[in-house]
């Protein structure tokens, strides 16, 4: 295609021109067809993530400075030619294109070489499951490779942003491509933005991935779940907690306990039994007592894990690095990337779909609570009575522990969903990182700016049954501007209330 549209386009040329200008294009096809190998290399590796061949890497990285010194070659010859040159008197698109891929090209191969390379520098790290014990297991990262990871991250990113500027000199309709060649292109070179854009975040969020992964120095959250049949600020009432410990991202086996055991004064252990509600709430708070699963009544999810933190270390002792609450949507999209899940003593397999009723079923119908006391052989409704959940997520865990990373990066995507629905939420006692995570739209905060118009609707049940599920909320806001720039809202709210199953708890 290019003799064609050098003869074509250029008469005052040797044919000899044309024959050198064709084998300098064989430059750019020795560079293509290595980075395609490496392609191929990579897919074939990221099946075996914990298993990382050192020959494979080190094969992989020989390649791609091959790859690099074919683009800079081709790049500097082109330049030279005097037929490619000629052709872009006629076609300047055309050779503008080429000389941005040349760079494109190299760009591309020197961001390889350095992941690869950060690669083998894991690779020990990534034997047997990326979710091993962290009591047995060694970290998988230490603070000496969070370091280089700062590294390479700052090496790549002026590459990525050059690969960037080069975009606009692109004209894919100048090539001789087919159109599923060109769709394909095309498609890579959309993500690139989004890589650029990714990259500079991660490269600004080292330090507090960090902190939270635990890396030089163990941390542990208090975790909660959220249960939206009975609505509280933040999502729902937290009947369930545990701590979550990390160190050098390795996750201690994890538990979730029941906490009614703890503060419910019905079965005779509560450890809060006359405490009274923070002061903010004490005029209207409905129970005798105040505890753990109570301290999220403000919307303002920092200010309800302040006094959760707060909380849990005088009822339990124990001071923790920060507070992370999830509803059941987020464990339906951990379910959604790892397929259903089969409790064999229950005989029932739970999916994303029925797993939120699956769990009130076993909490909180006689029933099911009946038939979790016969196969836990616990007769006591009280501590039966979440022992299905505990046994759904302590499977789930271990499900994930031996995941495939293709598994794994796909409930990556799912948290960072979940941080922009609210299903995950996040706090943390370092004032830096809680600033980032406000700065990038993550902490869950009320939006307390006075630059613009808010609505911020805040609803919750105190009344210890699960009827909010049938509770429909109507919204219908009427807003007239006048002319000084004033507005004025008239807000209509309609709940609507109609039970279509069980209500459990006080009517």
């Amino acid at each position: 295609a290019l003799i064609l549209v050098g003869y074509l386009f250029t008469t005052v040329q040797g044919v000899s021109d044309f024959v050198n200008t064709y084998a300098i294009f064989n430059y750019g096809r020795d560079g293509v067809q290595q980075l395609l190998a490496v392609k191929n290399q990579a897919t074939a590796m990221k099946a075996h993530i914990t298993n990382l061949d050192p020959n494979a890497l080190k094969q992989m990285q020989g390649e791609l400075a091959k790859a690099r010194d074919d683009f800079s070659h081709l790049h500097d010859k082109l330049q030279q030619n005097v037929a490619f040159n000629s052709i872009g008197t006629g076609l300047p698109q055309y050779t503008t294109t080429l000389l941005a891929l040349c760079q494109i090209g190299a760009d591309a191969s020197d961001i390889g070489q350095s992941a690869i390379q950060l690669a083998g520098v894991y690779a020990p790290s990534l034997h047997g499951s990326l979710l091993a014990d962290s009591t047995t297991a060694k970290p998988i990262v230490t603070p000496d490779m969070l370091a280089q990871t700062k590294t390479t991250l700052d090496y790549m990113l002026p590459r990525l942003r050059d690969i960037q500027s080069q975009l606009p000199n692109v004209s894919l309709d100048s090539l001789p491509l087919s159109i599923s060649q060109r769709d394909q292109i095309d498609q890579i070179l959309q993500y690139v933005p989004i890589v650029v854009t990714d990259a500079t975040q991660l490269d600004n969020l080292m330090g507090a991935v960090g902190w939270i992964l635990g890396v030089g120095q163990p941390r542990t959250f208090l975790v909660q779940t959220l249960d939206r049949a009975e609505l509280r600020p933040t999502g729902g009432f937290t009947g369930q907690f545990g701590e979550l410990s990390l160190n050098g991202a390795r996750m201690a086996p994890f538990k979730l306990q029941n906490v009614g055991l703890f503060e419910d004064p019905v079965s005779g252990t509560s450890i809060v039994e006359g405490n009274s509600a923070p002061s903010t709430y004490r005029s209207w708070w409905p129970v005798a007592n105040w505890g753990l699963r109570d301290s999220n009544l403000s919307a303002d999810f920092p200010t309800s894990a302040q006094i959760a933190i707060k909380q849990y270390k005088t009822e339990f002792k124990h001071q923790v690095d920060g507070l992370m609450v999830f509803s059941p949507f987020l464990v339906s999209r951990v379910l959604a990337a790892t397929g259903p899940l089969y409790i064999p003593e229950y005989k029932v397999t739970v999916t994303s779909l029925n797993l939120e009723s699956l769990l009130h079923y076993y909490q909180l119908d006689n029933v099911g609570i009946r038939k979790e006391e016969i196969v836990e052989h616990v007769y006591n409704a009280d501590i039966a009575r979440k022992l299905f959940t505990s046994r759904v997520l302590t499977d789930l865990e271990n499900t994930v522990r031996h995941a495939s990373i293709s598994v794994l990066i796909g409930i990556g995507h799912e948290m960072l969903h979940a941080l922009k629905t609210r299903d995950l939420q996040v706090y943390v006692t370092n004032p830096q990182i809680e600033g980032l995570l406000m700065q990038y739209g993550a902490a869950a905060t009320i939006d307390r700016s006075t630059t613009h118009d808010g609505l911020f609707v805040v609803q919750a049940n105190v009344s210890a049954n699960k009827a909010s599920q049938y509770v429909q909320t109507i919204l219908h806001d009427t807003v007239s501007l006048d002319a000084k720039g004033g507005a004025t809202h008239m807000l209509q709210m309609r709940l609507v209330y109609h039970q279509v199953g069980q209500v459990y708890g006080p009517d």
